[in-house]
């Protein structure tokens, strides 16, 4: 696998830079981020409590985007009034997504589906109103991510697929709408073979590659520190093992996969590289 330094500038199209297990070294993370490569980062809310932290971020760091949304693992955590706090926060930034929002079928102890699809709709037609993209999560719930977003219409402003682990019949259905499709450290895995026929299968156009750190860390020995669950904390610096596996799976030249998926990132986040 090539792991090469790219000249292209990379784009890190999902990640929670946020997190506590980052914060600590979060400016000595992104350096070496740079120092590889990665210019640009959609750095993604989970709840109330991180919106702050991502805005903050975003304005100490060049080349970060904040994304304000509910993920569907902390909806028992959400309180009255949240929708117009989403809103406000929204019109208060211009150049902010909507994300991370989605389904979860797989996570034990969330709020049943349909609750769940409640939110989702919600902060779907918050995002078409305000005209922003929106990152969507959809563990084991693609089929279901689509029948929810069909009524809306295409989404003028962009979809991201995170980390997107659906078949890969299911690509037109969600390019139909205007989506883009993330993947990350999931495609380092030898046998994920539903993830690899998806990424073959999706445009080049429509193609983005992410870190999710500090979660889903690619396979093999990258010099990460272990967290207290002995999982590797996945950092920004990474994105160039995505690339260049990504690339592979999909039998293309690294620099062609690293440059189509930083031209998509950009074109879908230009609000903020234009303001």
């Amino acid at each position: 696998m090539d792991v090469r330094v790219l000249t292209v500038r990379l784009f890190d199209a999902h990640c929670h830079l946020q997190d506590a297990a980052l914060a600590p070294r979060l400016d000595r993370l992104l350096a070496a981020a740079r120092a590889d490569g990665v210019t640009g980062w959609s750095c993604c809310g989970v709840r109330e409590d991180d919106w702050d932290a991502v805005l903050d971020i975003a304005r100490r760091h060049e080349g970060v985007v904040p994304s304000f949304g509910l993920h569907p693992a902390y909806l028992r955590d959400r309180r009255a009034g949240w929708q117009d706090r989403l809103a406000g926060r929204l019109t208060g930034h211009p150049a902010a997504g909507v994300g991370e929002v989605g389904l979860d079928r797989a996570k034990e102890g969330l709020l049943p589906l349909e609750d769940q699809e409640a939110v989702l709709r919600e902060q779907v037609a918050l995002a078409r109103d305000l005209g922003r993209p929106v990152t969507i999560h959809g563990v084991r719930a693609w089929s279901r991510v689509i029948e929810i977003l069909r009524p809306f219409g295409p989404h003028r402003a962009g979809i991201v697929c995170h980390a997107f682990g659906g078949p890969a019949d299911l690509v037109g259905p969600l390019a139909a709408l205007n989506a883009r499709f993330s993947f990350g450290g999931t495609v380092t895995r030898t046998h994920a073979r539903r993830i690899h026929d998806a990424a073959r299968a999706v445009p080049l156009d429509r193609l983005l590659v992410e870190t999710d750190a500090p979660d889903l860390a690619p396979i093999g020995e990258h010099g990460l520190e272990r967290g207290p669950d002995g999982r590797p904390v996945n950092e920004p610096r990474t994105l160039r093992v995505v690339v260049a596996t990504l690339a592979a799976v999909r039998q293309e030249a690294p620099e062609v996969t690293a440059e189509a998926t930083a031209e998509n990132a950009r074109a879908l986040f230009a609000k903020a590289f234009s303001s």
